[in-house]
């Protein structure tokens, strides 16, 4: 939303997952709003979240259903996702005109195997925005920071660079620019001090010769009037 309506304030986007576009809503994410605080609650829900069981261990329950009894967050949170939460799915998505306007640089990042939020979601995205890239993890579900951190990393840090060489390149491209405007700037210079010099030595040299010329003339006059006078 900010991209779409404020883009000078977004130099890039990275997209984890995101809603953006409309969809059905999952089961996944029904029940990861309609969650009421209890651990047992905290570890079905869980269970949406990642594709490899294995990391879903009761201490990481134990702690996320801390953090969520902590005064005001539920009342935040279901206030957020009011029922029905297919409309209020809605209200988080864009109009598609309003996506294919985003010039901002790109990235989305989606676990293949997404119970939350459908890889569909960020198709979508990657057919309305025209400047951007989708990087999808198999075996990953909407944890993609968790489940593949390292490569999530490196695909951040891949596009982070990419927009670096982009810009790497720009330099690039000003300097030489500046470099030839010198160079022809200086060899103009040079072209231009070498014909002054040279219409300098041409006009100097015409000067000498008329000035000869005449001197020659006057001596001649000179000698032809001695001479008849004599």
């Amino acid at each position: 939303s900010l991209a779409a309506h404020h883009p000078h304030r977004v130099d890039r986007m990275v997209l984890m997952g995101a809603v953006g576009v409309r969809f059905d809503i999952t089961r996944g994410l029904d029940s990861v709003w309609a969650y009421e605080p209890s651990v047992e609650n905290m570890r079905a829900i869980m269970e949406f979240f990642a594709y490899d069981k294995s990391l879903l261990g009761d201490d990481l329950a134990e702690l996320r259903y801390q953090a969520s009894i902590r005064p005001g967050v539920q009342e935040a949170f279901h206030a957020m996702f009011p029922e029905p939460r297919q409309a209020a799915l809605d209200a988080l998505c864009l109009p598609e005109d309003q996506v294919r306007k985003i010039e901002t640089p790109t990235l989305l990042v989606h676990g293949r195997d997404d119970q939350v939020i459908p890889l569909k979601a960020s198709l979508g995205l990657l057919d309305l925005i025209d400047d951007s890239r989708l990087h999808v993890f198999g075996r990953c579900g909407h944890w993609t920071q968790f489940e593949r951190s390292e490569e999530f990393v490196l695909a951040e840090r891949n596009e982070l660079d990419r927009r670096a060489r982009e810009l790497a390149r720009l330099l690039v491209c000003c300097l030489f620019s500046v470099f030839l405007f010198g160079f022809f700037f200086f060899l103009f210079v040079c072209l231009s001090l070498c014909l002054f010099v040279c219409l300098f030595v041409l006009c100097l040299c015409v000067f000498v010769c008329l000035f000869v010329l005449f001197w020659v003339c006057g001596v001649l006059c000179c000698v032809v009037l001695w001479c008849v006078c004599c």
